[in-house]
């Protein structure tokens, strides 16, 4: 075998270890078996004219009970929301296959945390916002989806509604399982209102973004995050200087309010205040955030998912995570 060839296998061994730590941490060798998830269409009763008010205050008393008739009138003849409501049946037609993606996130999240109860899950169209496309109530165990906010990002009805770009970014089919996930991790990861340094948020956005990798280990950083792929590889190639950055300005323990909004909260790019920010992603803190909980889980490879939530020394993750990104 020549040098070349020996090359060639070395770089393929590379290749497919890059990254494998973290997948394999979370690979899981049997999952339990998730009860039947029952998902219940509220929008097929919703948009049809033949079912009255008062039937939709009886079958759906959580949804419908406070809102009067003239105002379900009004939402119901609404022709943008029966739009949306249009493209969700045409292209999420297949119930089973809503159904088996839920069961992949619930099955592992069951492994994880034992006591988790699956919930009821609700489709509705129309009245959950964009930013907010999924809503989990752990106390009652029930959940609401707004699929018309995965219809593609291209959908010229997000077009016609004014939804900004680096929204529609997250507005795939692709998008769907994280945003799910997204929903359940803030219910799971509680945040001391009194941890105000920087760091502190950092480490917080970072969690939730480790049970993205938990109950999604074989998906795209870029759908965990809402990023693009480019924007992935922004962040990665920047990734030494922004650590510089944020260390020369003194942030991570700072608790200035405004670092959020530059940083962590969303916005279309980050605010470095330098003439190249357009190019960077938003929340580029919360990205940082991942790679320090990423790398103090690496350090510590015994340490179980609950644990890691659990621990609320965020300086403490973020001093022994070793992490230092190189030039």
């Amino acid at each position: 075998m020549n040098v070349i060839k020996i090359w060639g296998l070395l770089c393929l061994v590379f290749l497919a270890s890059c990254g494998r730590k973290d997948v394999d941490r979370w690979q899981i060798e049997s999952l339990p078996t998730a009860e039947n998830i029952d998902i219940i269409h509220v929008s097929d009763a919703y948009y049809n004219p033949e079912i009255t008010p008062d039937e939709l205050r009886h079958q759906f008393p959580d949804f419908f009970e406070n809102a009067s008739d003239s105002l379900l009138q009004a939402r119901r003849s609404d022709s943008l929301s029966f739009a949306l409501h249009q493209e969700v049946s045409r292209k999420f037609n297949n119930t089973q296959a809503l159904s088996d993606s839920l069961n992949q996130i619930f099955s592992r999240l069951q492994y994880f945390y034992p006591k988790f109860t699956v919930p009821q899950v609700y489709t509705f169209t129309g009245e959950l916002s964009y930013e907010f496309p999924v809503a989990y109530f752990s106390e009652t165990a029930d959940m609401v989806i707004g699929l018309d906010w995965f219809l593609g990002a291209e959908n010229p009805i997000y077009q016609t509604m004014g939804v900004p770009d680096y929204f529609r970014t997250q507005m795939n089919p692709g998008n769907f399982k994280p945003k799910i996930v997204e929903s359940i991790a803030k219910q799971m990861v509680h945040y001391d209102i009194r941890k105000r340094k920087f760091i502190e948020k950092m480490i917080y956005e970072g969690k939730l973004l480790i049970i993205q990798d938990a109950l999604l280990p074989d998906m795209a950083d870029a759908f965990k995050i809402g990023y693009t792929q480019d924007q992935i590889n922004w962040a990665v190639t920047n990734e030494a200087q922004i650590y510089i950055y944020f260390t020369e300005e003194q942030m991570f323990f700072s608790d200035d309010k405004r670092l959020n909004q530059r940083f962590i909260d969303p916005a279309p790019f980050s605010k470095f205040f330098s003439e190249s920010d357009i190019e960077s992603p938003g929340r580029i803190a919360a990205w940082m955030g991942w790679q320090i909980c990423r790398s103090y889980l690496e350090k510590n490879p015994n340490l179980t998912l609950q644990d890691f939530i659990n621990d609320q020394d965020l300086i403490k993750i973020f001093n022994e995570s070793g992490y230092k990104p190189m030039r």
